[in-house]
């Protein structure tokens, strides 16, 4: 019963901290969209950098002693892979996230009245289905390592949470001309899930492209961190 109790606790995290990540961070892309009529320059995607990195910032600093704080499914499949979650869990990590971004854009959706300002959503860019996967795969790689070394064991777990949230602010800055950064699946299911056509159309690009970034990065991070061990986060 108490096991059951604190896995219930940890999915409330996942579900919650997903939510505020896609809120905020989706909520600044939509408000951007609103504000400068659909048209997005570098001045408002540094304002989405920083709502994503203040997001994530938050969560993994009010929730990562609850849950770990990954508000991401390839990060949770990642961390399996680490031996930092078990394997039975995963399943609930996923529809906890997945059903965050999905409560966070049905929410966008009530306050927009509507879909013209696309909620946020991530889309292959102008240069293509080829440069959106190997964004979405570099920068993931980058991501997961970032957070496999912060959080490795020995160091602080307090201090996590900056590294982590500034990469993604700074990716967020690289990867938007290409697929609006995404990097994790729940972040572009929420928000697919109302647009649909192409943007749920895309869902494919959007979860294998991180999954394999995830896996990539644990798979260096065995080779290149001397520390490397199963300790759960």
């Amino acid at each position: 019963m108490q096991q059951a109790k604190r896995l219930v606790t940890r999915l409330a995290a996942e579900f919650l901290g997903t939510f505020i990540l896609v809120f905020i961070g989706c909520g600044a892309v939509l408000t951007a969209s609103i504000l400068g009529g659909g048209e997005l320059g570098y001045t408002e995607l540094i304002g989405i950098a920083l709502a994503f990195a203040l997001a994530l910032y938050a969560g993994i600093h009010t929730l990562g002693p609850l849950s770990g704080a990954h508000f991401n499914p390839a990060v949770s499949l990642g961390m399996c892979v680490a031996g930092r979650l078990p394997w039975r869990e995963l399943p609930g990590y996923v529809l906890a996230q997945s059903g965050g971004a999905a409560a966070a854009s049905a929410l966008h959706l009530v306050l927009a009245g509507g879909l013209e300002n696309g909620l946020g959503a991530t889309r292959v860019g102008a240069f293509g289905i080829s440069a959106a996967l190997v964004s979405e795969i570099v920068l993931t790689f980058l991501l997961m390592y970032v957070i496999l070394t912060a959080t490795s064991p020995g160091r602080d777990p307090r201090r996590a949470a900056l590294p982590i949230s500034l990469y993604l602010g700074g990716a967020s800055l690289v990867g938007f001309p290409f697929s609006a950064t995404s990097l994790n699946p729940a972040r572009s299911l929420g928000p697919a899930l109302f647009i649909g056509g192409g943007a749920l159309g895309e869902m494919w690009l959007f979860t294998l492209a991180p999954a394999a970034g995830a896996l990539l990065a644990v798979l260096v991070w065995r080779l290149v961190e001397p520390r490397a061990g199963t300790a759960r986060t």
